[in-house]
């Protein structure tokens, strides 16, 4: 998050399927989305405070393989991702 304020923008809270589909609709290569689990792992929460359960959303990418996103990537941080990305 600090990255992307640093050059000036902002990460996006998506609180519809519209906004979704509209996001799916303009971007077509992974991109950051203003979601996290920093404070507490597996308890999602958007740049604004809101959770995934006040949303009501559950916008996580299904891999072929059926697994979804986050997937707790540890490639980079042994303890896993906490940013979540939208593909």
């Amino acid at each position: 998050m600090a990255y992307s304020a640093s050059y000036g923008a902002d990460l996006v809270t998506i609180t519809s399927q519209s906004e979704q589909d509209f996001l799916a609709s303009e971007i077509n290569e992974q991109h950051w989305i203003g979601l996290n689990d920093l404070e507490t792992e597996g308890h999602w929460v958007w740049v604004n405070n809101q959770t995934l359960i006040e949303t009501g959303l559950q916008l996580w990418h299904k891999r072929p393989s059926g697994q979804s996103e986050p997937v707790n990537w540890r490639v980079t941080d042994p303890s896993g991702e906490n940013c979540a990305v939208k593909l």
